[in-house]
Order: C-alpha cells, then structure tokens, then sequence
C-alpha cells in the first residue's frame, strides 16, 4: 500500500492502505485533523505524539486496534462519498483515536479495569458523534449501546454478575472485552457528566490525564480526580456502578391527585440482588438523582437504594392532570424501565412529550401493548387498529427519523399481527371491529408503499421497505422495481432486492436474478440478489451458488453464495447436498482460507446441517487459532446436532 498524507499542527497525519484504493479511504479517514482537535480540546491534553497513522488491513477480524501513534482498521471501513450518510467511518475513527490518550498515553494497570480504557474510547465516540452530528445521534447512540449491553447482560448467559471492575484472574482475557467494558463504561461516564455537570466532569477527566500521563491507572485513580474536581464524595457511585454487578430495573406506576395538583409516584426496584456465586457480592438497589418527565415538564427526584419508594410530586393548580410520566428521562441512567401506564397515557407521550428518547419508548411500548389473555377477538381487532392508527400518524409527522422509525417499526409489527388475524377461518364475515381492522391495514400498506418510494430520510425508506414483503405482490412488486431502478442508497438497493424472496409470485426469481450484473458498493445489490434466492430456494440458482463461491469473486459475494449452498443443501439433499459440500468442505481441510472465508463456510455448513461435518468442524472448534472461527465452528455444531434431535 502507499500512504496519503495530512497534517495536524504541523504533526503527520498519513493513511496507509491498498494502491488502489487511496481515494476512497482518504475520503474514509478525512475526518481525522477534525478530531485531533476536537479530542485535544476535550481532555485538554493536546495529541501527544510526533505522528498519527492508520493503516487500512485486509481480513482484520476487529475493526480497529490502537497502537501508540498507528492505528489499524478494517478494509471495510472504506467507502466514497456516494455511500453517505448510510455508512461512514466517523465511530470507529473516533474511538481508536480516543485510545491514543486512553489507553496508550493512560493504559489500564490490568484487565480489571479494561473500562478504563474500553469505556472512555466508547464515551468519546460518542461525544465526537455528538460534536459532529447533534445531541439526537448521541442519544440514539446511547440507545444502541444500552440494548447491546442488556443483552449480553441479561440473555447471552447472564453475564450481569460481572461488575465493570473484575478480577482478571478468574477468567481469560477474551471474557473482559464485552459490553460491560465498552458499553457500561461508556454509560457510566455518561452517567457522571450527568451528575457533575459538563465542566466539573470535563475538569475531573484533565485532572486524570495530566496525573496519569505515562502510567498505568486504575479505577481508582480517575475517582480521585472526579472527586478533586468537585468537592464531592463519589464512593456510592463508583461502588454501585463499578465495583457492584448488574443494573437497576425498575417498576414504575403513578397516580394524579382526585383533585389534581399532585402525583404520586411508586417506585420498585427489582433486579436479583442475590445473584450467584458471591464472586462479585450483590447488586445493590441503586441509588442517586434521576429524572422524570411529567406531562411535558421535568422534575428530579433523588432515590434512597431502596427496594420500595414513594414520591408525591406537586404539579401547580388543583385543576391540573397529568397524562403520562416519563421516568428515567433523556438517557439519565442505564437502567430499564417497566412503566405501568394506559395506552391514552403513551399516545399522549408518543404525541407530546419533548424528550427524544421518551417518544421512541411509547412507540415501542404501544407496539407491544396487550390486553388480558381471554379477550374476544373484536377486542383485539379495535386495539391492533387503534395502534396502527397512532404509530402511522407518527411515522409520517414526527420531526425526528429515529422516533418516525420506531414508530414505523412498531406499525409493522402491528400490521403483521393484523393481517394475520384477517387470514383465520374464524373472521368470515368480518365484524365491524374487524372491517374497522382492514381499513387500518389499507392505510397502513398504502402508507409502506409511499415512504419506501418516496421518503426523503434513507433509514425511513429502509425499514419501510423491509416490510414490504407483508403486501399483497400486486401492490408489493411494483414499488420494489421501482426501489431497484430509482433508489439511491447502495443499501435500500440491497433490501429491495432481497425482499424478492419473500414475495409469493413466480416473477420474483427472474426478477432477482436480472440484478446479477449491477454493480454496487461491495458488491452489496448483487449480495441482495443471494438474500432473495435464499429464501426463493429455487433449484435452478444452484450453478449461480457454484460459481459464486469461486476466488475470483469479492469476498461479500463468495460469502453470500456459500449461504445458498448451504440452503439449498438443505432443502434438496439429493440433488444439492453432496454438490454444497464439494464446494464448502475442501477450504477448510485444507486450512488456507481468509478469516471472513472460513467464517463463511463453517455458517454455510451449519445452515446445511449434514452430519459427515462433524468431526472436521470439532476439529476446527478445538485448533484453529482465531477465537472467532472456533465459536462460529461451536454454534454450526450446535446447530446440526440440535437438527438431529
């Protein structure tokens, strides 16, 4: 590769990578003097070294690694112009450049305290996202990091038990680079900036760079320059939130004063407190201000650590009602939130509240709202309709796209539910509920069409024309050609090629295949071409899945076409198994394929299900040296013996 140079207050700055490419990476990277300075400001540090470099690595199998003054990075983060705003580099340069104070310039004394370095590249991503996008990215942010957290946390083994600071000795190395490193870190110094205030927060943050310049910290070092900043006693935060497991899960219900003028809030905290193993000692009931929103207006309430509280919370004049309570208002805590309201209180919330994060909930909250389990079927009719009537409205009059596409999101999910229930025998002829139902539908599919075609934000039409495939074909086909010819995100391409497969009409093969030859941004509308043949399973496109498997296509393809082998080993055995496995086994035998390849075709092969694998994917479970290929060996094998059961 060759190098294309900036600079930075007469400090390099050079971008490293294949010859023929240059182009697009330094457009990839060409934020970087932007964030020297940004980050500079923010740690009040100025960058301290003589040079900055990345270095752009085919087959990395991370996406980026700090190293003192060169950073290296995934070929897959570059991209052109053309491919803005859908994709972009801006994150994850951020994050490896923030490692240059926090973690090469300040370096954890060891893995226990990983969040020193993890959390802080986690949180300066996001503030430059911030900087450079607004405060709504870096609440959507937060968001993101929050659900990748909860469910490692609670559903991927339960790894909550863990604290942020752990001692390395009980596990390996790989154990401490998860969620708890990055995104809690993250969030628990999103957390203190909340509960200090911008400038004491930032002040307590250059207090323990300059102290810690050149040496390995711990935890407890940054604690004593947040608490040097600000006069206060951080003990209770720090031994919450670091040294104590697990998160605060709250309950919440509320109600006005019969006269008005006054709410009264209950408050549980429910999370186990008793989790096993005693490694960690319990989690606590968390404790600290927070806030909540009341109708439009904030309020700060403090909580004591307690299983059970109660707030009365005056609101003004005897006349006042409140209609819904937000609690855990803007992000404040990384906590979840079971708030027990009526369906008009998140209407009203969706519709009015001012908080960003509030409307997404009720979007969320009014998607899944449920009744009692005997409830007729006319009952359910007249709420699915009452929830697409709302969620629709607000996907089309929301100011801001993330709320419009969880509001979209959630109308999908009504609507499948709805068209569902349309379909069973027991609804000929309709009720008046139920026509009241189908008339939702129509404004609800008419409603699909119109923003996948013709909206102006490219994460509307995206999930918009992920639900196309609910459409009757009559009404669906003729906007995915249309998305096929007209659109402009390289990734709506994809998704309107791949939603082919799951329409029921014989047009859709030929269709799909007609898009083979288009080229794209990593080959991504040809990779929406093997999407839709998945699911088609048609046994014609078999020689298409050989060819594509061959060396002299792009790896995205290569590894598209080995998951149709492996689909339609699945499907026809006889005529397509031995034909998948002539092509999936012999790379991996032979143990020369590229990272991402043999990630590939171990999936393809626990797609297939053939048990002849076995012996060489526990082979490979048990040798290869890459962590990521023997847990994807692992889950093929779990795949295929659980097929066998």
């Amino acid at each position: 590769g060759i190098k294309r140079a900036a600079e930075w207050n007469q400090i390099p700055v050079e971008y490293y990578g294949p010859t023929d490419d240059m182009d697009r990476l330094s457009y990839s990277l060409r934020k970087t003097p932007d964030m020297l300075t940004y980050l500079s400001d923010l740690t009040g540090f100025r960058y301290p070294y003589e040079k900055y470099a990345q270095v752009v690595v085919p087959q990395y199998q991370w996406g980026g690694m700090e190293h003192t003054t060169a950073t290296t990075l995934t070929d897959r983060t570059v991209h052109s112009a053309n491919e803005e705003p859908e994709f972009d580099s801006e994150a994850l340069v951020a994050h490896e450049l923030a490692h240059q104070w926090f973690g090469d310039l300040v370096t954890c004394q060891s893995w226990d305290h990983l969040w020193l370095n993890e959390g802080f590249a986690t949180y300066f991503e996001m503030a430059w996202g911030k900087h450079a996008k607004g405060e709504d990215h870096y609440l959507e942010e937060l968001s993101g990091y929050a659900e990748w957290y909860f469910w490692e946390a609670t559903v991927n083994g339960g790894k909550s038990e863990r604290p942020v600071v752990f001692p390395y000795q009980v596990h390996t190395a790989d154990y401490f680079f998860d969620s708890h490193a990055y995104a809690k870190g993250g969030w628990i110094l999103h957390m203190l900036r909340n509960l200090l205030g911008d400038e004491v927060f930032y002040a307590g943050i250059r207090k323990y760079t300059y102290a810690m310049q050149g040496k390995l910290a711990v935890t407890e070092d940054l604690k004593r320059a947040l608490e040097s900043a600000s006069g206060r006693d951080l003990d209770w935060f720090f031994d919450q939130w670091v040294y104590k497991p697990g998160f605060p899960s709250f309950e919440v219900t509320w109600q006005t004063d019969p006269e008005g003028g006054m709410v009264t809030l209950n408050v549980k905290q429910v999370q186990d407190p008793t989790l096993p193993g005693g490694v960690a000692g319990l989690t606590p009931y968390f404790r600290g201000p927070i806030q909540i929103e009341l109708d439009g207006k904030m309020h700060e309430i403090a909580l004591a650590g307690l299983a059970v509280e109660r707030f009365q919370i005056m609101i003004g004049s005897n006349a006042t009602k409140v209609r819904y309570v937000q609690f855990n208002s803007e992000n404040g805590w990384l906590a979840q939130v079971k708030n027990q309201q009526s369906f008009e209180a998140w209407a009203a919330m969706l519709v009015s509240s001012p908080d960003l994060t509030a409307r997404v909930q009720a979007a969320q909250e009014l998607a899944g709202y449920t009744l009692a389990e005997d409830a007729g079927a006319d009952v359910l009719a007249e709420l699915r309709a009452r929830k697409i009537s709302v969620l629709e409205k607000c996907a089309t009059a929301d100011p801001k796209p993330w709320v419009r596409e969880s509001c979209l999101d959630g109308m999908k999910a009504v609507l499948k539910a709805a068209i569902h229930q349309l379909e069973l025998p027991s609804t000929s002829p309709l009720s008046p509920a139920l026509e009241q139902l189908q008339a939702a539908i129509d404004v609800a599919s008419t409603t699909l069409a119109t923003l996948a075609k013709d909206d102006g934000a490219v994460r509307i039409r995206a999930s918009a024309i992920n639900g196309l495939w609910m459409l009757p074909a009559a009404k669906a086909l003729p906007v995915i050609r249309e998305r096929i010819q007209n659109e402009k995100s390289f990734g709506n391409v994809k998704r309107a090629i791949g939603t082919l497969g799951s329409i029921q009409s014989p047009e859709v093969y030929d269709l799909a295949m007609a898009q083979l030859g288009r080229e794209s941004f990593q080959d991504s509308a040809k990779s929406g071409v093997f999407i839709a043949l998945r699911q088609i399973r048609d046994l014609r496109s078999l020689p298409v899945a050989e060819e594509y498997a061959l060396a002299r296509h792009s790896e995205p393809l290569r590894i598209s076409a080995f998951g149709l082998l492996g689909s339609l080993g699945k499907k026809f055995p006889v005529e397509a198994g031995e034909r998948a496995l002539a092509v999936l086994v012999p790379p991996l035998k032979e143990g020369t394929a590229p990272y991402r390849i043999k990630r590939g075709l171990i999936q393809a092969l626990g797609v297939l299900g053939d048990p002849s694998v076995l012996p060489l994917l526990h082979d490979i479970a048990a040798n290869d040296p890459v962590g990521r290929v023997r847990e994807e060996a692992v889950q093929a094998i779990e795949a295929i013996e659980d097929a066998q059961d």
